[in-house]
């Protein structure tokens, strides 16, 4: 639905969401209904001049061809207006479609200024708006989207989509370099069109890359499969978010994109379990490799004594000791847990930073 720019229909669609003109209209109505022999077929003209006048004002209604009935748009943070309207959805015998504007963050300045840094946050300053978590240092997305800024700068076939995410993915940082460009691409909430949009980059020799959410990759498994894979398109998914997420919440945890993607043939996939790894990672997926490829790593920092262990290699032995005759397999930044577990069970550990093939 296009927005309304005419002083008209504005006017008409706050009236129509008045009390007052609710107990209006269905005056009208009751009247009709007690007018004998004319008074049904003229309730029924009556609606038919509304609906032409609606139909000339707003252009035709998807929602009301659906079959619905369409109220709004109502001014979300008015809730007197907003309960007025939610009272009338409720005397209406058939599908009700309400639509609410709001706006994100309002009666916040940092919230309304920069709606997409705020869609979802950990602690922050309220003077400022600043995230005590940046101001603590940097995380995998930030790292993620930096890198891919630098590598963009040397390689102009690199371009970057996000699906209305480019702050929670890092891409903020390629998007400020490369928007002008032409390189940096929001499809909005469609993830399963970002993926086939990247594979038709990578048809004509672009090297797409697609920073989404694990949760939000399991959206896109036929468009992986039948877009990228079968057609042999060189793609890297940047999978954010990859394991348990913490104060995301449940429907964010990343946990099924392993399982997901090993079933998909010519698929290579890699969990660093540092910023440098995850450097090496993107580097290896995107210059030594060929097809589908994605490169998963964790909400948050990484660990610091991990980090100090660990060489940017695809596998690597971390606490090999002759003595040792169990070995514990594992990958990704959960590396720090496993070797604590492994001391108590006097175990050597293999971590994986390429997980497959």
């Amino acid at each position: 639905i296009s927005k309304n720019e005419s002083s008209l229909a504005k006017y008409l669609s706050a009236m129509r969401a008045k009390p007052n003109y609710f107990k209006i209209k269905d005056s009208v109505q009751e009247l009709c209904h007690h007018i004998p022999l004319v008074g049904r077929p003229l309730e029924h003209t009556l609606q038919k001049l509304k609906a032409t006048a609606k139909t000339l004002l707003y252009g035709s209604n998807f929602f009301e061809d659906l079959g619905f009935r369409y109220l709004g748009p109502v001014d979300g943070h008015d809730l007197e207006q907003l309960c007025a309207v939610l009272e009338r959805a409720k005397t209406l015998e058939k599908p009700v479609f309400l639509h609410v504007e709001t706006q994100k963050g309002k009666g916040y300045k940092p919230a309304e200024e920069n709606p997409g840094e705020f869609h979802g946050t950990s602690g922050f300053d309220i003077e400022t708006g600043k995230s005590k978590a940046k101001l603590g240092g940097s995380n995998f997305s930030e790292e993620f989207g930096k890198h891919l800024t630098e590598l963009a700068k040397k390689d102009e076939r690199i371009c970057a989509i996000t699906a209305a995410m480019k702050y929670g993915t890092g891409l903020n940082h390629f998007s400020k370099e490369f928007k002008q460009a032409g390189r940096f691409f929001d499809v909005g909430i469609a993830e399963p069109h970002a993926v086939t949009f990247a594979a038709g980059l990578a048809s004509k020799g672009k090297l797409p890359v697609f920073a989404v959410y694990s949760s939000f990759l399991q959206r896109c498994y036929d468009q992986i499969l039948h877009d990228c894979s079968i057609e042999k398109q060189h793609l890297l998914l940047g999978i954010d978010r990859a394991g348990i997420v913490g104060a995301d919440g449940e429907t964010h945890n990343g946990l099924f994109d392993v399982a997901m993607l090993l079933n998909i043939p010519a698929v290579e996939l890699w969990s660093p379990a540092t910023y440098e790894e995850l450097r090496w990672s993107m580097e290896q997926a995107l210059y030594h490799s060929d097809g589908v490829c994605g490169v998963r790593y964790p909400r948050g920092g990484e660990n610091a004594e991990l980090a100090a262990l660990c060489q940017p290699q695809n596998w690597q032995l971390l606490n090999e000791q002759p003595n040792k005759r169990n070995l514990i397999v594992t990958y990704g930044r959960i590396s720090s847990e496993v070797l604590t577990a492994a001391k108590t069970l006097n175990a050597a550990v293999l971590k994986l930073t390429k997980i497959f093939p």
